[in-house]
């Protein structure tokens, strides 16, 4: 699985997380726009408009309580300056020249000056303010309405970007859940691999390897029932052809005496023959029957060590035949363990087959049982050729042969005797394994569970 991609979770962590944080730089910068007009519209009119019109209403309150005292002029004096370094808002300025000259008037001689000139400067200078102040009020509000939308614009815009972010978040968990979904109901025959979408999220490429593996052994049972019904067919159809020949070919044996000595050879060949290919026929019955969960076994407590010993004795008369010596080494305990004397047996003469077949004169062929502690260990060594390291987990495959020469494969075997071995060997739950013989050639290594052995019975 691909640990680079990312889990599904953290994309949409991430993808809300950068959603919060665009939303709240944005709302952030909207606030600190707000206040910031808040803070110009506060600052002008309280410390200049609204100190400017309170400049004007001391000066009213000054001029009409004449005559004036020299504290009030003072006051009148202090008001008119502070008014006129408080500029703010057009025409402002024409209003305290007016004020500024009457005042100028009244200090030379307070007869001279125009009351009616003086009440309108002050008036004009108060109503410039106050319209300063409205004029920014209404500014205020506008801005504040272009605040107010542009919140409403980043809420929808927000909005918006949650719906294309789960709207992709949905597409990309979507889109190959549907090509998977059609890929696997898209009929097809079971030797087409599945074109699974590459997965770009944790989760999807977890759901991608586990339906190829689910594939993979669909198509490896699909495969298996298929050569099961091939073989059981095969075998069916060769069984009453090899038994028609089988007997007609009895019936001429029988008449050997009376037989041309000349084709004495030529029906040696033709039983020998029909020998192999019944071993075939045989092959391909065990082979479409054989099954670790399907196999009955007809398990009986036995010393295996004594069992293998009988086993043998076949196959002594051809190792000397064959010009091999044959040796039998028991260890001690003598293996005791629960086994199908039957099908057992079957293992052990294959193992002893292909040893002898491949040993030439004057080598050796050793049989050893011996006790472990959790298992008893059966091994056949021989001095053939061996196996390479490369074909040792194939060689229980079936109808495998390895890479010898076609004088070396003998004929009439499909490599089935190896395949059934490991059937019959796993189903007595035990193991089986190919290895270098220490010297030269190739071992086979059984192991089946060690039994308990039953107490003696107590004397009456």
């Amino acid at each position: 699985m691909s640990t680079h991609l990312p889990p599904l979770r953290r994309k949409i962590f991430g993808a809300y997380a950068l959603l919060v944080a665009l939303s709240a730089a944005a709302l952030g910068g909207l606030f600190l726009a707000e206040g910031r007009v808040d803070d110009v519209v506060f600052q002008k009119v309280l410390t200049r408009n609204y100190d400017s019109i309170r400049a004007a209403t001391r000066m009213r309150l000054d001029w009409i309580q004449r005559p004036l005292t020299p504290a009030s002029q003072a006051d009148f004096s202090a008001a008119l300056r502070f008014a006129q370094g408080n500029i703010t808002e057009p025409g402002e300025a024409e209003a305290l020249r007016v004020i500024a000259r009457q005042w100028r008037l009244h200090v030379a001689d307070p007869s001279a000056a125009d009351d009616r000139a003086m009440l309108r400067g002050i008036d004009a200078l108060v109503g410039v303010n106050e319209a300063g102040m409205r004029a920014l009020a209404v500014q205020a509000h506008q801005q504040n309405r272009l605040i107010l939308m542009g919140l409403l614009v980043i809420v929808a815009i927000t909005l918006l970007l949650t719906l294309l972010i789960a709207r992709r978040l949905a597409r990309g968990l979507a889109r190959p859940l549907i090509q998977m979904s059609e890929e696997i109901g898209r009929p097809r025959s079971f030797e087409r691999p599945l074109q699974l979408p590459e997965a770009d999220s944790r989760e999807l490429e977890v759901l991608r390897l586990r339906l190829q593996e689910w594939w993979e052994q669909a198509r490896g049972k699909q495969r298996e029932r298929l050569e099961n019904e091939f073989i059981g067919v095969l075998s069916h159809e060769l069984k009453t052809p090899l038994q028609s020949l089988g007997t007609a070919t009895e019936l001429l044996d029988r008449k050997r005496d009376k037989m041309d000595p000349s084709l004495h050879m030529l029906l040696d060949l033709i039983l020998e023959d029909l020998r192999r290919i019944r071993g075939v026929a045989n092959d391909f019955v065990q082979v479409s029957q054989l099954n670790v969960r399907s196999v009955r076994l007809n398990l009986e407590l036995v010393d295996l060590g004594a069992k293998v010993d009988q086993w043998m004795r076949p196959f002594r008369v051809l190792a000397e035949q064959r010009g091999v010596e044959l040796r039998f080494e028991a260890g001690e305990g003598g293996g005791l363990c629960r086994v199908d004397p039957v099908k057992f047996g079957w293992v052990v003469s294959n193992l002893l087959s292909n040893a002898l077949r491949v040993s030439s004169v004057g080598q050796r062929v050793t049989v050893q049982v011996s006790d472990q502690k959790l298992y008893v260990e059966l091994t056949v060594e021989d001095q053939g050729p061996g196996i390479e390291p490369s074909l040792r987990e194939r060689i229980f495959e079936p109808y495998f042969q390895g890479q010898g020469t076609n004088a070396e494969r003998t004929a009439g075997l499909l490599g089935l005797g190896l395949t059934i071995a490991k059937e019959l060997v796993e189903a007595h739950e035990g193991a089986i394994e190919a290895l270098d013989a220490p010297l030269q050639g190739s071992l086979f290594r059984v192991l089946l569970p060690l039994a308990a052995r039953p107490k003696p019975e107590e004397p009456h």
